[in-house]
């Protein structure tokens, strides 16, 4: 197998890439299997690989060719005398003398060129995407790209020349690497070379279908769920098994939640400012839009589990502070029992599921955010203006719940500003009472 084909790459500035690389924390599990699919673009892994130093050296050593450009020659010579001084290099398991435990499996040059290839390229792919996402507004058509010669995979030659808008579900699934030593690339088109080229779009649509892979083998095999592309052919393409993911998306998300987890322990005005400047950017709110919805559409929610969907709005928070009721965190939050509970279709007036599968974007982004002095427990109204009517969600102010912290990894009580429910409300129904309501931020 010759070097690998970093050609997709070039023009790509590595500071996007090393950014997402160097994002990354660690992970280990005997098998590939073990580290599943978008866990790898939250952490460094290497199947077979249970000892820390040594996931440390081959992690610096990835690093260094991103940052470098290097070879896969280059990243071998540095590599391999560091692996063979440790016992790990050839083939075998790794036994620990004093315990007996397995500590792992040693690596084969020809493992060591798929380590390089398989996270080079995705680093690459995930700074690409991040890039293209801050210009999507010039170049918003995003187009599959696949090397066409004999070493690539007919289906992924079936994807070349294919276009979709760049929030198109598909990009979600597909954008490469789709597989391992995938060379599949994307390039951002504008609308003058669609038109120019008479370049036809695509939509995902109905031809994005919910496929069963089987990973393992024998009494180790599954079935694991994933996304097929139905193709005209009647083929269904997908990704490889352990592929299907966008990185760049899930470690957007991941930053977002991270930032969302931290704030709610923050000094609140600091927090409401912090978190409303890190989702003015589209790349953010995007990712963690699409993240929370994929938790949303779930047949069965994690029982107990609490997501952080946004921050009171900066401004309001003065506004509360004028009448002296500054909470004390500045997050927005949502429990899976009240989510539930909100989208039950038998309710009257209830929000449509559009609006709760895209909810740090309702929260982000209301038309108008109210103190409602009609209960003893102090409470917020989102109001928004719906083509069905005049839509509000009942967020109410420092309410204690039990949930887990990403940040510390333990799980303890937070005080949070929590959603309770929502619902469209009937004509009549005014909040310009300002008996009951007082306007923090926006317009009715």
């Amino acid at each position: 197998m010759g070097a690998p084909d970093l050609s997709f790459a070039f023009g790509l500035p590595p500071e996007a890439a090393i950014a997402h690389f160097e994002a990354k924390g660690y992970a280990m599990g005997f098998r590939w299997q073990d580290v599943w699919a978008e866990s790898h673009a939250k952490a460094f892994t290497v199947a077979g690989v249970l000892k820390q130093d040594v996931l440390e050296d081959i992690r610096g050593a990835v690093t260094d060719a991103i940052k470098g450009g290097e070879t896969f020659t280059d990243f071998k010579k540095k590599l391999q005398p560091v692996l063979e001084r440790k016992g790990w290099l050839g083939k075998g398991l790794i036994v620990d003398e004093a315990t007996g435990d397995v500590a792992g499996k040693r690596l084969s040059p020809r493992r060591l060129e798929t380590i390089f290839r398989t996270n080079t390229q995705s680093a690459y792919m995930a700074g690409k995407y991040r890039q293209f996402l801050d210009n999507a507004g010039q170049r918003p058509y995003w187009q599959y790209v696949a090397v066409l010669d004999n070493r690539t995979r007919p289906r992924h030659k079936s994807m070349n020349g294919r276009v979709f808008r760049y929030d198109d579900p598909f990009w979600q699934t597909f954008f490469p690497p789709n597989g391992w030593n995938c060379r599949c690339s994307v390039r951002a088109r504008g609308s003058r070379d669609i038109e120019r080229e008479s370049i036809p779009l695509s939509e995902s649509g109905p031809a994005l279908v919910d496929v069963e892979q089987t990973i393992g083998m024998g009494d180790q095999a599954r079935l694991v769920p994933t996304k097929g592309f139905k193709l005209p052919s009647g083929e269904t393409f997908t990704a490889d098994p352990g592929f299907g993911f966008n990185g760049g998306q899930v470690q957007l998300a991941e930053l977002g939640k991270h930032l969302l987890d931290r704030s709610v322990t923050a000094a609140p005005r600091l927090a409401a400012m912090a978190v409303d400047q890190a989702l003015a950017q589209p790349r953010t709110l995007s990712a963690l839009v699409q993240d929370f919805g994929a938790w949303a559409r779930q047949d069965k929610l994690p029982r107990g589990e609490i997501r952080h969907v946004g921050a009171i709005k900066p401004q309001a928070m003065d506004r509360l502070e004028l009448h002296d009721m500054l909470p004390e965190s500045g997050v927005i939050s949502i429990r899976d029992e009240d989510l539930l509970h909100a989208r039950r279709h038998t309710k009257a007036q209830a929000l449509p599921d559009e609006f709760w599968e895209t909810l740090p974007n309702k929260i982000a982004a209301p038309d108008a955010v109210l103190l409602d002095m009609t209960h003893d427990k102090p409470s917020l109204l989102y109001a928004y203006r719906m083509p069905e009517g005049e839509g509000k969600l009942v967020i109410v102010m420092d309410y204690e719940v039990r949930g887990r912290s990403l940040q510390a990894g333990k799980t303890g009580r937070i005080k949070t500003n929590l959603v309770r429910t929502g619902k469209i409300m009937s004509s009549g129904q005014a909040l310009k009472d300002a008996t009951a309501y007082k306007l923090l931020w926006g317009e009715l």
